[in-house]
């Protein structure tokens, strides 16, 4: 290999494949059609790549009539020959996963130095902010990342089984792990907003939102696509007094709010915003949505809800994933039972996709002065050992509060007055 130029490198992967089509499983492995510097042999090993996918057999014959109707390939390659050449300047085809090594290789420099030259350019534009900046190089390090062909290691279950869990990351313990994606639905006007609000800004302060026991206190951005700044006051200014006076930090400070109106998070500007903030400030929290105002679409068909979920994956797949609360609007439609469905309206790729999603419903069965909502899962929890009240009770300190947990909140309260 060392004696091989780039170019004779990968002549040498096209000629060794030719003679041995059986090795491309392996070849495919450690080299990527982009890997290639001379887009002709690049075009070539695509089409051998995808007629070993299908199946189909080839050698240097066989393979002519599909680079003779190949709009690049025709003008390089004029006859059979040609490829039969490829095989005579082959030194041996049992070198073939060295010599895709070193195509490899580089191509990996290759992109790296375009990438820096990227880079410096970027670094000069004054019309970017400093986050804005490193989304775009973060962005450009993850498509050199996914032009990398890697080897997949399948390791027994045995092997699997010898290693220790995994202890569950909890941001809000027993209630919401990192990374989460928790969706809650609701009947209109009940209180879903609320609710979500009450979760965060008691978060915020070191207050758990379920149990109203102390815990860590946590770093909130809310991306709102349906209120208003205005809406914020009125909404949650005796809450985030309250969690202030009760907690152990203030939730105002440990909160950033951006009121965006609709969003399109499936175009490269919006999601590149919503980059831009998670860098500024690695929130451990962040509240984004209504689901259905982040596309034009409205999440109502499938076409519509698969972009803006993987633009939303894409937030869940940092490094410094933070755990996402959204809202979502119930269908209309009832259930055997009579009753309201609360799964999210719209697309059913919404049912699947978060870890786990809530509805909340008036509880038919109390008096309405009693201020009750029944909580049902529509979405099943992914990880063990996560708990949600199955019935909350409005009209207390806060909007939202289990009857069992009212004692961890009154002893908090009385702990802060001593």
């Amino acid at each position: 290999m060392a004696g091989l130029t780039a170019h004779e490198a990968e002549q040498a992967v096209i000629g060794a494949l030719l003679q041995a089509p059986g090795k491309m499983r392996e070849v495919s492995q450690i080299v990527a059609p982009s890997d290639f510097e001379s887009m002709p042999l690049g075009e070539l090993y695509s089409l051998m790549a995808g007629q070993a996918a299908t199946g189909q057999p080839f050698d240097s014959l066989t393979l002519w009539p599909a680079v003779h109707a190949h709009p690049i390939l025709s003008r390089t390659f004029r006859s059979a020959a040609q490829l039969h050449d490829l095989i005579e300047a082959t030194p041996t085809a049992s070198n073939v996963a060295r010599y895709a090594k070193q195509v490899q290789e580089a191509g990996q420099s290759r992109r790296l130095r375009a990438a820096a030259i990227r880079f410096d350019q970027l670094a000069g534009d004054v019309s970017l902010t400093a986050a804005e900046k490193l989304t775009l190089a973060r962005q450009e390090l993850d498509h050199i990342a996914s032009e990398y062909a890697t080897a997949v290691d399948a390791p027994t279950l045995a092997e699997i089984l010898a290693v220790p869990d995994a202890e569950i990351e909890w941001v809000i313990p027993g209630f919401l792990a990192k990374r989460d994606r928790f969706v809650l639905t609701g009947a209109e006007g009940l209180g879903k907003t609320t609710l979500l609000r009450q979760v965060l800004i008691c978060a915020a302060a070191g207050i758990h939102p379920v149990t109203f026991e102390r815990m860590r206190p946590l770093t909130g951005v809310v991306i709102d696509t349906e209120n208003s700044e205005d809406q914020w006051r009125w909404e949650t200014r005796r809450m985030v007094a309250q969690a202030r006076r009760y907690g152990a930090a203030d939730p105002g400070e440990n909160i950033r709010l951006h009121c965006a109106g609709r969003l399109t998070i499936t175009s490269e500007r919006d999601l590149g915003m919503v980059h831009s903030l998670l860098d500024q400030h690695q929130p451990d929290l962040l509240v984004i949505g209504p689901l259905y105002k982040l596309s034009p679409g409205g999440m109502n068909d499938d076409k519509d809800a698969s972009p803006v979920l993987t633009a939303l994956d894409s937030i869940r797949d940092r490094p410094d994933g933070p755990a996402m609360l959204m809202e979502a609007h119930a269908g209309h439609a009832t259930g055997g039972d009579g009753e309201r469905n609360l799964r999210p309206r719209g697309s059913s790729m919404q049912l699947g996709w978060p870890e786990f999603g809530l509805g909340l419903a008036p509880d038919k069965d109390a008096d309405p002065s009693e201020g009750l909502a029944v909580v049902k899962r529509w979405r099943g929890n992914r990880i063990r050992g996560r708990y949600f009240p199955e019935r909350l009770r409005s009209g207390g300190d806060w909007p939202w509060m289990e009857d069992g947990a009212a004692m961890n909140w009154i002893d908090m309260k009385s702990g802060r007055a001593a």
